[in-house]
């Protein structure tokens, strides 16, 4: 309920709102002098009723056995994100909540499932869920559960496959600077904690934890590959491709997309090499990992590496010296 409007007759003037015995309004203007006497105003006209997301968002939770967020983000797009699923794969799948407006629900489903792939979708009631929308959602690799049905409320079990949706390509997470045109890659510093990232550009700085960032740190006992791999290029760092590995390529390609999707710079956050990748960005500290051990062991370069003993990182001057 707000306790102010504006005037409808006279845009500009601001109504002081009281409510009256009869259960509507007196709209009156405190100005002096009063550009219009008091007059009485509809109940609907004054309270608008908007859904508590956060309270939704853990009912659901408990209900449906995904994590919820703690501060849910409403959407104009009616597709409200409420929380993610820990499945079997590495990243965790986001929980969208389908609230309709005045809008055609068709119209407005089938746009967000496009804009939501490998993504799970809770639809309150059926009513607009058609066939070709569940075709779509199926081509998108997105669950889809009416909660109205005799299922509705059962726990989640579902892990979407990981094969790629054709098609132009979606911004998987949300971005989280508003790029300026000078803003380079080089100007990005990326610092690791047991809790999340940290990004710092050109004055701007932004800590994002695992669960926003949608990440699982570690996975099946190792750590997830676009951490590790960041985390083998801090400080200089680099990657030497072997034997033509697409395992590696694909590994630079998942990073790039990450960071292209959260950061919102133009050009490349990688260099490629005749022998491999170095980053355009600088990491601040490193990840020890199984598997970044295991790619220093099959590295024959004669490269200095940034965790080597016979290596100082001068910070000052951005090099190092043996």
């Amino acid at each position: 309920m707000v306790n102010t409007i504006e005037d409808p007759e006279f845009p500009g003037e601001i109504l002081e709102l009281e409510k009256s015995p009869a259960g509507d309004f007196i709209a009156f203007s405190t100005a002096i002098p009063s550009h219009r006497p008091p007059f009485s105003m509809p109940r609907s006209a004054c309270v608008r009723h908007t859904p508590n997301l956060e309270r939704i968002s853990a009912m659901l939770a408990n209900k449906l056995g995904f994590d919820a967020m703690e501060s849910p983000r409403w959407s104009e797009t009616c597709f409200h994100e409420i929380g993610a699923l820990m499945s079997g794969r590495e990243n965790p799948i986001p929980v969208h909540l389908f609230i309709p407006d005045s809008r055609s629900r068709q119209a407005v489903m089938k746009a967000g499932i496009c804009e939501r792939p490998q993504s799970i979708v809770l639809i309150p009631v059926s009513t607009g869920y058609t066939s070709d929308i569940a075709d779509l959602a199926n081509r998108h690799d997105v669950h889809v559960r009416v909660l109205s049905t005799t299922a509705g409320l059962e726990k989640l079990s579902i892990t979407p496959s990981a094969k790629p949706v054709r098609g132009k390509s979606q911004p998987t997470r949300n971005r989280i600077f508003t790029p300026k045109k000078h803003w380079q890659w080089s100007d990005l510093l990326i610092s690791m904690s047991r809790d999340g990232l940290n990004f710092k550009i050109q004055g701007e700085e932004v800590s994002q934890t695992w669960k926003q960032l949608r990440m699982k740190p570690t996975h099946g006992g190792q750590i997830n590959k676009t951490l590790a791999l960041i985390g083998k290029l801090a400080n200089g760092g680099r990657i030497t491709q072997r034997r033509s590995d697409e395992t590696e390529r694909k590994q630079i390609s998942d990073a790039r997309k990450f960071l292209v999707d959260l950061i919102g710079i133009q050009g490349k956050p990688f260099t490629k090499y005749s022998d491999g990748w170095a980053a355009v960005f600088r990491v601040d500290g490193s990840i020890a990992t199984k598997q970044v051990k295991e790619w220093e062991a099959d590295d024959d370069t004669e490269e200095i590496r940034y965790d080597s003993p016979r290596s100082v990182y001068e910070n000052e001057i951005h090099r190092y010296r043996t």
